[in-house]
């Protein structure tokens, strides 16, 4: 009987995840099935602007009877052994936990990732670096570290029930501490998606209209324009973003503004997969704004600014120069200080804060260091040159 591929999507699935996820390719020559699980493992978050893929190969629950329902009825057609799980749910909520016991019981072949394709804190690192009063850190650490030791041990005991039949797919330079984290499983070399994409376009000439125009590009993020994840990270599972619209975009394109009067170049936008592309060029200033053209963009920019995102591997891949921008607000939210640190700490670089108009005198265009850039790739990007999905399909075929 021919095997079926079934994507577990925790979040509501878009176009952007197809691509990204590179589900064409899997369907070259095998079914595919996409569950979209967002109402059933997060009903309550807030609302963003994603809009959901919608084609005859995903299935989306209202509860969780329907989702056993159609479950059941994808096991009895084409059996556990000939179903291959591509597992995007993380094992933090007690629903997700759940769900991993389930298919861990069933003894289905799962290949999960650890491919975040940038520089992490290690755990708990920031309780111990910071410096705040006790209180703070008695108010955190205790909700923390009970959730930190919950989710260890769970991940010893799904790694331990579902053994070999399941791979995690990562960067080599990570393979001991994914090891450490999931020690009953196997290990697969692979990309960060964002790398996978390139290395799936890297011989694309990447014809654009803006190819011979001196531009520099923001990659903006989702917030505060727009719902972003910060609902799934933040320790308290509440949606949270410190500035508001009507004093974090002006902010930006005061130093837009002044980059393109200082180095007669323009300033294109990013847009975020989230964003509705419209909005966000009216939110800065009806500057063209693209969405989806993010490799694009990078590959022909003179600069590439961003609060922090994942699609900086582009600029380093490229070997672009990079500015990273905050606030005074963004600075005191420990969340968003301590994941910008990780990237200014590797690039040795300092964020300029767009509240602080002094930049307009400091300024100057940043270098591109190449070690660097070949360091952050080897790093946090890749160690296959093989995109993810022929990785994937050659675990499931020789299992």
């Amino acid at each position: 009987m021919e095997k079926i591929y079934l994507f577990l999507c925790p979040n509501t699935f878009t176009k952007i995840d197809w691509e990204r996820f590179e589900v064409k390719y899997f369907l070259e020559n095998n079914k595919v099935l996409i569950f979209d699980l967002k109402n059933i493992l997060y009903p309550n978050l807030k609302k963003n602007d994603a809009k959901e893929y919608k084609d005859e190969i995903i299935f989306r629950f209202k509860n969780i009877y329907q989702f056993i329902k159609e479950f059941t009825k994808l096991i009895k057609k084409y059996s556990v052994r000939n179903i291959c799980i591509i597992n995007f749910v993380k094992c933090e909520r007690f629903k997700d936990q759940i769900l991993l016991l389930i298919i861990s019981f069933l003894r289905f072949k799962i290949i999960s990732f650890y491919n975040p394709g940038l520089p992490r804190l290690k755990s708990l690192q920031y309780f111990k670096n910071n410096n705040k009063k006790a209180f703070l850190y008695k108010k955190y650490f205790s909700f923390y570290s009970i959730k930190f030791i919950e989710q260890i041990l769970f991940r010893y005991l799904f790694s331990f029930i579902i053994n070999k039949k399941m791979a995690i797919l990562g960067n080599v330079r990570d393979k001991k501490n994914i090891l450490k984290k999931y020690p009953f499983n196997s290990f697969i070399s692979g990309s960060s998606w964002d790398y996978s994409t390139f290395l799936r376009n890297q011989d694309e000439d990447f014809e654009m209209e803006l190819k011979d125009i001196n531009y520099a590009v923001h990659l903006d993020g989702c917030g505060p324009g727009f719902v972003g994840d910060e609902e799934l990270t933040n320790l308290d599972g509440k949606y949270y973003q410190p500035e508001k619209v009507d004093s974090w975009y002006p902010k930006l394109n005061r130093f837009f503004k002044f980059i393109e009067e200082t180095y007669n170049i323009k300033y294109y936008i990013a847009a975020h997969p989230r964003t509705n592309k419209k909005i966000i060029s009216e939110l800065y200033e009806g500057r063209k704004t693209f969405k989806n053209k993010t490799i694009e963009l990078i590959k022909n920019a003179s600069l590439v600014s961003t609060r922090g995102s994942t699609a900086i591997s582009y600029a380093a891949i490229f070997k672009k120069p990079v500015v990273f921008l905050t606030s005074n607000l963004y600075n005191n939210w420990e969340s968003f200080s301590n994941n910008q640190k990780c990237y200014l700490d590797f690039w040795d670089k300092e964020a300029i804060n767009v509240d602080d108009v002094s930049y307009k005198k400091k300024f100057v265009m940043p270098y591109v260091d190449i070690n660097k850039c070949k360091k952050y790739v080897n790093l946090f990007l890749s160690s296959n040159e093989k995109p993810n999905y022929f990785m994937i399909k050659q675990f499931f075929d020789t299992k």
